[in-house]
């Protein structure tokens, strides 16, 4: 078992971790899981391929990462289904824009049907467990885009963006933590917030004038539904969804 889900393949397949049985040295930890796959239309459980056909589970032997150690043996499941629920989401969120563009791609509806498939047996573990499904209004710059956590350097469609100076910066991070709960905002009233004396409040001029470099950055990070919106909002393909304050589900 060595399936660790990531933002980059809405096709990969899926792990429900089921139980988790840690051993008495508190170093190995058996999971007992089944996993999700793409069929070409839709999610089928591995090993259970017809629908009326009961889930068949495999276990799992592994090291207990240095976050698990000291961890309840249920939390440890909880925090993985959480984690790939999440990115389930983003994926989600993501394709239903592009839905919006293309509705009649059935490319785009069989990808959607699997990981609504793959949702509903996250969520049905959390049920099944008397647990909460994860939900986060809440989301930030993936890790991968932003390495070093303060938007100095990122990684966006293949491209790479040195963000060398500082007011771009500010700009950016101002709208990852204070707009990350909204689907959209209006780019005028960001420079405003963020410089109040500046002459330009126009979203797309204020990336424009500081060089070709940030105006092919706005385009890709920040995008609109109208060329003509003052309205713009964050390409899903850079963010996720934050998990809300972790909590003890060993009970």
């Amino acid at each position: 078992m060595n399936n660790q889900n990531t933002y980059k393949n809405p096709l990969q397949d899926y792990l429900i971790y089921d139980k988790a049985q840690k051993n008495s040295l508190d170093t190995k930890v058996t999971i007992s899981f089944f996993l999700i796959r793409f069929s070409g239309t839709g999610g089928i459980v591995y090993g259970s391929e017809n629908p009326e056909d009961d889930i068949k589970y495999d276990t799992s032997t592994r090291l207990l990462s240095e976050k698990e150690i000291g961890v309840h043996d249920r939390n440890i499941c909880y925090n993985h289904n959480e984690k790939h629920y999440l990115i389930i989401c983003t994926h989600i969120k993501e394709l239903e824009i592009l839905g919006d563009e293309y509705p009649e791609s059935s490319k785009l509806k069989n990808k959607l049907k699997y990981l609504s498939d793959a949702k509903m047996h996250y969520a049905n573990w959390f049920r099944n467990h008397q647990l909460p499904v994860p939900c986060s209004i809440f989301f930030s710059m993936r890790e991968l885009c932003n390495p070093c956590g303060d938007y100095s350097l990122l990684f966006l469609d293949n491209e790479t963006f040195d963000i060398s100076i500082p007011r771009m910066r500010q700009v950016i991070e101002y709208i990852f933590t204070e707009m990350s709960d909204t689907d959209s905002f209006r780019g005028s009233d960001v420079i405003e917030e963020c410089f109040p004396d500046i002459r330009t409040k126009s979203f797309s001029r204020f990336f424009k004038d500081a060089g070709d470099k940030y105006h092919r950055l706005r385009k890709i990070l920040f995008l609109q539904n109208n060329p003509r919106s003052r309205e713009y909002y964050i390409s899903p393909a850079f963010t996720c969804f934050i998990p809300e304050v972790p909590e003890d589900h060993s009970l």
